[in-house]
């Protein structure tokens, strides 16, 4: 298999080319230019925003397989740049569905989407499946969705071979601190050093996510693109359970080095939170065998002592 990977410099697109490079895969990988590339990849440097550079990058893979990882991932700032977020997920989306049509359209494609989509779902349809309809609450979830209408769309009038995947919240050393876990992580770390206060600032901790570690999601991927996955079909990506932010936060409590004290900061609370997201990926596991393996404690220790060696 001759797989491309978009937005390979990413957290999620880095694992999933060391993945899928341990699996014995060609692998491509392409990012805006500024990007550093990961080891071991063929490297097309593309801003796929533009048509022709979409192209240009599946045209150089001649792909068996896409996955498209490229994007703006973040909710918070899809409020402060709703415009720009649109061009990220759903422009670069568009375009590599053209690229793909045009150049390599006997490939799979896989767009990976986002749980976000689902937007507020009542507690008795926990956990969520595929079924479910969207429900949007922030302009990075609206993005998203709209980016799963043109895969279906191409699916259909082209006959690409492109299905979606919708991971849950996932987490590991590297990720960035403008996520839960890994705010959390840093800001152990730095108040480990006694340099900072023992404190940890926290938004609202009773919020409930289905947390996975980034490396069983780079194996659900890299099952995923070797799967014959039905044309227009979605898969989710999730554990099955839900986690209280509270207990992310007493692990990583546990965790440290010295006693510390925590305050919940009504500047981090945000209008677009939803309270409960936890996934059924019964569909993707009958198809691929896929579970994650990682648990829970481990990841966050993981976390944690990658933002010890980086503070």
């Amino acid at each position: 298999m001759r797989a491309l990977i978009t937005g390979a410099a990413g957290f999620a697109g880095r694992y999933t080319a060391a993945e899928l490079l341990r699996r014995g895969v060609v692998t491509t990988g392409t990012d805006v230019p500024s990007a550093p590339p990961p080891p071991g990849l063929t490297w097309v440097p593309a801003d796929l925003t533009r048509p022709d550079e979409a192209l240009r990058a599946v045209e150089a893979a001649a792909p068996d397989a896409v996955l498209h990882l490229a994007g703006q991932p973040r909710v918070g700032a899809s409020f402060d740049d709703p415009t720009g977020t649109i061009r990220a997920n759903t422009g670069t989306t568009v375009n590599m569905l053209e690229a793909v049509r045009r150049a390599a359209p006997a490939a799979r494609l896989l767009l990976v989407s986002s749980c976000e989509i689902y937007g507020e779902v009542q507690p008795d349809r926990l956990p969520i499946r595929e079924e479910t309809p969207p429900a949007p609450a922030s302009p990075y979830a609206a993005s998203k969705a709209a980016a799963e209408l043109f895969a279906r769309a191409w699916a259909h009038t082209h006959g690409l071979r492109v299905a979606i995947l919708r991971p849950f919240n996932h987490t590991g050393p590297g990720q960035s601190p403008h996520f839960v876990c890994a705010d959390f992580a840093r800001q152990v770390a730095w108040a480990e050093t006694g340099r900072h206060p023992p404190v940890i600032s926290t938004g609202r901790l009773s919020i409930i996510r289905d947390f996975l570690d980034v490396r069983d999601v780079a194996a659900a991927y890299a099952d995923a693109l070797a799967a014959d996955l039905p044309p227009g079909a979605c898969f989710n990506i999730a554990s099955g359970r839900g986690v209280a932010l509270r207990e992310i936060l007493d692990i990583f409590l546990a965790l440290a080095r010295r006693p510390l004290q925590t305050h919940e900061d009504p500047a981090r609370h945000r209008a677009a939170d939803i309270a409960a997201l936890v996934g059924d990926a019964a569909r993707f596991r009958e198809r691929t065998g896929w579970a994650p393996r990682i648990a829970l404690r481990q990841t966050l220790a993981d976390l944690l002592d990658h933002a010890r060696a980086a503070r």
